[in-house]
């Protein structure tokens, strides 16, 4: 049996600039989102429509981002790993998320 990981490709369209500074919103999102509560969401997503996790995860790091153009703004498909305090495993955790920059800042605004 063969598995083949289908690989990602960038969108050449964005430019290294705006990937730099949305890599830097999600691992500051990244850090606080495991013990996040709704308020403090709202800074960083639009509308809440983000679930709390609750878990007492601390970010390890951001392992791949892959950058794709939509509609609305760029739509981002990340690998984050985190480490589990209580059972002290290590969590990739992937998400796929839409990012809108809003008045100078970034902000997810849908999550598939």
């Amino acid at each position: 049996m063969t598995i083949k990981e289908e690989l990602a490709q960038d969108d050449l369209g964005i430019d290294q600039e705006t990937k730099e500074e949305i890599k830097e919103f999600l691992s500051t999102f990244f850090k606080i989102y495991p013990t996040a509560k709704k308020t403090e969401l709202g800074y960083y997503v639009k509308d809440q429509n983000i679930k709390e996790i609750n878990k007492a995860y601390t970010f390890s790091e951001i392992q791949t981002i892959n950058y794709f153009k939509s509609k609305n703004g760029v739509k981002v498909k990340v690998v984050v790993i985190y480490l589990d305090k209580e059972t002290k495993a290590i969590l990739p955790l992937e998400y796929e998320l839409e990012l809108q920059k809003v008045e100078s800042k970034w902000r997810i605004t849908n999550e598939f």
